[in-house]
């Protein structure tokens, strides 16, 4: 059994390497699947664990993202947890210039002392629930030793290994440059200010998930006490809360509001068992608990879970099965070609489990096989083929994914297939010419 799924492994790297340069993905910001009239200046919604786009308007557009920044600087203190470089005890110190801003109501709203220290816990649980500026630039000098030109490229490169290539950043709360005084970058000016598109925003908040799903215990919670003191979470769509969103779970992620940017949301819900992602950018904000950023986002949530089934096929289903999610006129064999193989045809299954949205009254109208470079030969593929072999990525009309994720499925054989002997083969060739 190891061998197998050593060669099966193997295997796949191949066939996704292959892949990597042919399967064609449809930009998001391309993607739109309804007119939905949001209020918002973009706005996008997907599927965190398989990257699919299920609604996009204007994603592309960079834009600020005031206190959402906050979900970078926690998601780097989650690595830092996770390699055991940083405990959640372990105590940060506040700098007496850190002291100064946080007392400074105008940009914080919790207090931090120099006489005090805090542990890390304290303050990721501060930034993400009351998003308090304070705690998330304590965090970001915590894991910078106080230099804020390194953390500002630690930051660039966690965004660029997530794909994130458009960001603009400055510092780890949101603010802009100058209004964190002596933190700030010196090189950059007062106004400079962290931004994204609601693509990137999207990307982050599901490597969050995906990697760290403990995020939203925190991010779940109504309020915390901080040295004795109650901070209310600003995630009015939370279960019991004025936005809440009947039928559908509410547990994320994070607020973010400034001039510049408006009111703007990353939230994450579940409904059925199935979870997805939402930004909303620059929604209405015209008062401190304006909750036009709720409503858009409930519009949104709404369209996902109420426009859209989902579907999900396990690792050795038949290819066939594709046609519960193609119209009645898409014509799916469920074989691949086999030109030189003992059986000319052999039938195909899914090489993974593989989850899949599909609009209730737009199933997909057209399906391609994507035969792999190293295995393909004349209309089909080149035997002997192995049991297991990966083959192909069957690639799904009007789905699209973040970046280019190569989330279409891929295809494997489902039977060994050994290269038909020369006599076969030259019959074959002879028949084939009347």
């Amino acid at each position: 059994m190891n061998n197998k799924k050593g060669i099966i492994a193997f295997f796949a790297c191949i066939l996704f390497g292959t892949f990597l340069g042919m399967s064609t993905v449809v930009n998001a910001s391309s993607t739109s699947n309804k007119e939905l009239g949001l209020n918002a200046q973009s706005a996008i919604a997907v599927d965190p664990k398989t990257h699919q786009v299920l609604y996009a308007k204007n994603t592309n557009e960079v834009l600020p993202i005031a206190s959402i920044s906050k979900l970078l600087t926690v998601y780097m203190v989650l690595n830092e947890i996770h390699s055991h470089k940083l405990n959640w005890n372990d105590k940060v110190d506040i700098s007496k210039d850190l002291q100064d801003f946080s007392l400074d109501n105008t940009y914080a709203n919790v207090p931090l002392s120099s006489s005090k220290s805090y542990t890390v816990k304290q303050l990721y649980e501060a930034a993400l629930i009351y998003s308090a500026n304070g705690a998330a630039l304590a965090l970001g000098d915590k894991i910078s030793n106080n230099d804020s030109t390194k953390l500002v490229k630690m930051m660039y490169l966690e965004a660029r290994k997530m794909g994130i290539k458009d960001a603009k950043l400055y510092n780890a709360c949101g603010l802009k440059n100058g209004e964190v005084g002596s933190m700030g970058l010196k090189s950059s000016s007062y106004d400079s200010e962290n931004k994204m598109s609601a693509k990137d925003l999207a990307i982050l908040a599901s490597h969050l998930i995906n990697q760290y799903p403990e995020i939203l215990n925190t991010t779940k919670q109504k309020s915390i006490n901080f040295n004795g003191k109650k901070l209310d979470n600003w995630d009015l769509m939370l279960d019991g809360e004025s936005q809440a969103v009947p039928g559908v779970h509410v547990d994320g992620l994070k607020t973010g509001t400034s001039n510049a940017g408006g009111a703007n949301f990353v939230g994450t819900a579940v409904n059925k068992g199935h979870r997805i992602v939402t930004v909303v950018m620059h929604a209405r904000n015209d008062y401190t608990y304006d909750p036009a950023r709720f409503i858009e986002t409930s519009k949104l949530m709404r369209y996902v879970f109420n426009s859209y089934d989902f579907y999900n096929f396990n690792r050795g289903d038949s290819a066939k099965n594709l046609k519960n999610v193609l119209n009645d006129k898409v014509n799916l064999t469920g074989y691949i070609n086999v030109p030189n193989g003992k059986q000319v045809k052999i039938p195909l299954l899914f090489s993974e489990n593989y989850d899949i949205w599909i609009p209730k009254h737009n199933k997909i109208s057209d399906v391609k096989l994507n035969v792999a470079s190293n295995v393909k030969y004349k209309d089909g593929v080149n035997a002997p083929i192995k049991k297991y072999q990966p083959l192909a990525r069957m690639t799904l009309k009007n789905v699209s994914f973040l970046n280019s994720d190569n989330s279409q499925p891929i295809m494997m054989a489902a039977v060994h297939d050994d290269k038909a002997n020369i006599f076969v083969r030259m019959w074959r060739a002879i028949t084939g010419w009347f």
